[in-house]
């Protein structure tokens, strides 16, 4: 029984590792079905079953990849991606405003939605563009813990301090607030931890 178990962990190893072992970091993907072929020819994809397949790399805007992989059908609403730690495909949900798939595909047609190689989760420029410097929520200083932010080319560091109590609503700031630690809980917990 136990020789089993093991020979079964070393299956999925191997079936895991593979899009990681022929992955390559890109400058670009391809734009067109032409662009594609040839990308495809000179990948050089041996196995049969596996398929060229250039992509963004998940969490890492303007970062993209390209593996030879399985092909399987993408959902609607949905842009493929290739996983960051793994290198393996994968897809998430497209927030984006307009241009995300509407009928399910195949990865070898996302060049025909641009959108999954752009901003695709729908991130706006307010953190770090629109709050006033003096705003409280915001401040600069050597010893504060650094967030980062690099939506759209901005390469300031914005320090934010969260306050442990709220004060009382003056003026709409606890709900400001609210709104930009819910607006931006996601991109902060991936930052923090």
């Amino acid at each position: 029984m136990s020789s089993l178990f093991l020979c079964s962990i070393s299956i999925v190893t191997i079936t895991f590792t593979l899009a990681a072992q022929n992955f390559v970091e890109v400058s670009d993907c391809p734009k067109t079905a032409d662009e594609w072929g040839m990308r495809s020819k000179k990948k050089n994809c041996l196995v049969d079953s596996h398929v060229y397949l250039c992509a963004a790399i998940q969490n890492k805007l303007g970062r993209y990849g390209e593996i030879c992989t399985y092909q399987r059908w993408i959902p609607e609403n949905e842009c493929v991606i290739l996983n960051a730690q793994t290198h393996n495909m994968d897809s998430v949900d497209c927030k984006a405003d307009s241009g995300c798939p509407k009928d399910l595909y195949l990865p070898s047609d996302v060049w025909r939605y641009k959108i999954c190689y752009d901003n695709f989760y729908g991130i706006t420029k307010t953190l770090g563009q629109k709050l006033p410097q003096q705003s409280p929520l915001m401040t600069q200083g050597k010893d504060d813990h650094n967030i980062k932010t690099n939506l759209g080319g901005t390469t300031e560091k914005d320090r934010i301090i969260i306050p442990g109590i709220l004060p009382r609503d003056r003026i709409g700031l606890k709900e400001l607030i609210r709104e930009t630690l819910h607006k931006y809980h996601d991109k902060i917990r991936r930052i923090l931890f």
